[in-house]
């Protein structure tokens, strides 16, 4: 999925098949840092940036971010040990990803992660995505990359959306979405609510379960058929306005409040006993009883006369968690040594300013100022032991009793950072073929237990050899400092941290056809990863990892009817763990292979069918045990179909996720879902 370098071609035949969509939303672009205008920017031009949009997310019928992007080539779509979905990027982990939600950082202020499940879709007019090297503008963080999300917004008329489904294989899943938006000559207005339900997820008809041997232990119990604490819930609000009441000058707010609970699913491989797995980890008996956050961003934007713009942007986050691990799969007891409850906040207030003059033919300068204030608090409990104390009676009938009381250690923490970055980019446009962007950053990170600052900075170039035959490199160096639980965590912390660095190296080719409309394209990367933060055998953060990542991208797609779109892209990649002293260089959960194909076709009679395949091999899982040693997770491939009927402004569908109900991990000892087929309606209305 996706439109990789908008191919013009390619966007106009998207839009004469899609039949829900009759014309595209405007969109809240003041979220956009990197401002593309009737041109992508070169600092794009000169990397790789794919673009998923309303459409795309339409066709395919997405329902959170995870899905919308799980087809890009070099991103990879797992989950495993904590129950969210994680996206990587290139090797590259999560919380390596900046995601910005109109233009505001949504990462979280602990950890770094962020759930893209949480992320309804419904309200997005575009995703852009950029793979490795991106716009020093962003700030620091994205060493993987950067996921942008640009909401829709209201046009001049009031229009609305409403959408619901259901089914699952038993999973009790239930969706709804309702959007809105509306304006006048200087206004304009959107909003949108959604909700999603599931009892569990319902593993493939061919899942066995792990054989008990010996006494039962806790990682012998997950059944065939529903998943044990695979529940979620969601509750998604947003809504946004622009003011364009003054000459030159915009203004917009937008707001965001989500509210949930969800079950972490735990491993189910034998931890203990003579047949232990050496590659299973401890079983998890853990839920997110209760999330809880909201966004708020107030940006704008001035053009002066002179040629030279300014977006200031100012914006806070709060996410509120509630989490509790039990010590039995029945999750109603916390009483054995591991058990803990966590009542979390993380808080970011933060803004950015960024200045940009159009030199003309000697080109386009920016400097951003980025700073944010992050803040983590939480007041919790661990049980570390028990301990039991015994009384005996007297006379004849002796009698004795015993009390068990736990050993609690409260988990208090309050703590905070300021994380700031000013960069300087240029870029420049030579005789309409050549394009050249060079910049410089500086960040820096200030604490209590002590101050990081380091120099990040890109260069890049792109050269059209031909009219339809373009050629691109980059390079660049960028950071990412270390976060609040790396500092901060109890048994975790490490005040001497260094920031993480990453060097990118990508050239490629893309290539566009006149005769018919496609596009092909090959990407070679390449990441060198220095000072990496993991935990060490004390389960101290270090910084002990040196990686490297490297390989080759191919994105194609071509529509060689009015009616027929087709998509395909492939990844190799190597991944290697360079650190001194490791006997297995393998990496974990790093596919070496990825295959993906989409077939979007418009059949008569207004009936749309779409289709993806999806191969994945080459992903291994390390043991826990020293010395370390890999094995294969194993191969799988997935098929997802959806039809849908439009009558006007009315719409049915029906989708079906692993068609075939393969049985497959894309974690180690975390099993999928299985087949899951899903029915529901949408309905356009407005003036």
């Amino acid at each position: 999925m996706g439109t990789r370098r908008r191919n013009p071609p390619l966007i106009v035949s998207a839009a004469l098949i899609s039949t829900a969509v009759q014309a595209q939303d405007p969109a809240f672009d003041l979220g956009e840092i990197v401002v593309s205008g009737d041109k992508p920017r070169v600092v794009e031009e000169v990397g790789t940036v794919d673009e998923v949009t309303a459409e795309d997310i339409h066709r395919s019928g997405a329902r959170d971010l995870n899905e919308a992007l799980k087809l890009l080539p070099g991103l990879y779509v797992r989950t495993g040990g904590d129950g969210t979905p994680r996206i990587d990027i290139r090797g590259l982990r999560t919380r390596q990803i900046i995601l910005l939600l109109d233009g505001v950082p949504i990462n979280s202020a602990i950890d770094g992660q962020f759930d893209p499940s949480a992320i309804d879709v419904e309200n997005i007019e575009r995703i852009k995505i950029t793979r490795g090297t991106s716009s020093l503008l962003y700030g620091s963080g994205g060493t993987a990359g950067v996921i942008n999300i640009i909401t829709k917004a209201g046009g001049e008329r009031f229009q609305g959306h409403a959408l619901t489904e259901f089914g699952g294989n038993g999973d009790g899943v239930k969706h709804g979405q309702i959007s809105a938006g509306t304006g006048g000559e200087d206004w304009h207005s959107f909003m949108s609510a959604s909700g999603f339900h599931q009892d569990s997820f319902h593993l493939s008809d061919d899942y066995n379960p792990v054989p008990v041997t010996g006494p039962p232990t806790p990682n012998n119990f997950q059944p065939q058929g529903q998943r044990i604490n695979s529940d979620r819930d969601n509750l998604n609000l947003y809504a946004n306005s622009i003011w364009q009441g003054l000459p030159g000058t915009e203004i917009g707010i937008s707001g965001s409040y989500k509210k949930g609970s969800f079950g972490i699913p735990p491993d189910v491989r034998d931890f203990t006993g003579t047949d232990a797995d050496p590659f299973a980890t401890r079983s998890r008996f853990e839920r997110v009883n209760d999330f809880e956050g909201f966004s708020l961003n107030l940006t704008g934007q001035h053009k002066f006369q002179a040629p030279l713009t300014i977006r200031p942007t100012i914006y806070f986050n709060r996410l509120d968690e509630l989490d509790n691990n039990y010590d039995n799969a029945n999750f109603n007891t916390r009483s054995a040594a591991g058990a803990f409850g966590d009542n979390t906040r993380s808080d970011i207030l933060g803004g950015s300013l960024v200045a940009s003059y159009d030199f003309a033919a000697a080109g386009l300068s920016s400097v951003a100022l980025n700073c944010r204030n992050e803040q983590w608090h939480d007041d919790g409990f661990q049980i570390v032991g028990q301990t039991t104390t015994g009384t005996t009676g007297k006379g004849k009938k002796k009698t004795t009793t015993s009390t068990t009381t736990n050993i609690t250690q409260p988990t208090l923490v309050d703590e905070s950072d300021d994380i700031c970055s000013v960069s300087y980019e240029h870029e420049l446009r030579l005789y309409e073929r050549l394009g050249l962007v060079g910049g410089v950053g500086y960040n820096w990170q200030t604490r209590t237990a002590g101050n990081n600052d380091d120099v990040s900075y890109l260069v890049g170039t792109y050269y059209d050899v031909f009219e339809h035959t373009r050629l691109h490199f980059n390079h660049s160096r960028q950071i990412r400092f270390p976060t609040l639980t790396d500092l901060f965590e109890p048994g975790r912390a490490n005040p001497g941290l260094k920031p993480e660095v990453t060097k990118e190296y990508e050239a490629g080719v893309t290539q566009t056809f006149a005769v018919i409309p496609a596009s092909a394209g090959i990407t070679f990367f390449r990441t060198d990863a220095n000072n990496f933060i993991e935990a060490d055998s004390n389960g101290v953060a270090q910084n002990i990892d040196r990686d490297r990542f490297q390989g080759i991208e191919l994105a194609g797609e071509i529509a060689p009817l009015r009616n027929l779109q087709i998509r395909a892209g492939y990844t190799f990649m190597d991944s290697r763990n360079l650190s001194a002293g490791v006997t297995d260089h393998d990496l974990q959960n790093r596919p070496r292979h990825r295959v993906t194909t989409e077939v979007n076709y418009l059949l008569p009679f207004g009936v749309e069918l779409y289709a993806s395949y999806y191969h994945v091999d080459g992903s291994v899982d390390l043991s826990k045990a020293t010395p370390t040693v890999s094995r294969n997770i194993g191969d799988y491939d997935l098929f997802d179909l959806k039809v849908e009927k439009s009558f006007g402004d009315i719409s049915i569908f029906g989708r079906a996720l692993n068609l075939f109900d393969e049985n497959y991990m894309d974690s180690g000892g975390f099993p999928s879902p299985g087949r899951t087929i899903f029915f529901g309606g949408e309905l356009h209305f407005g003036s």
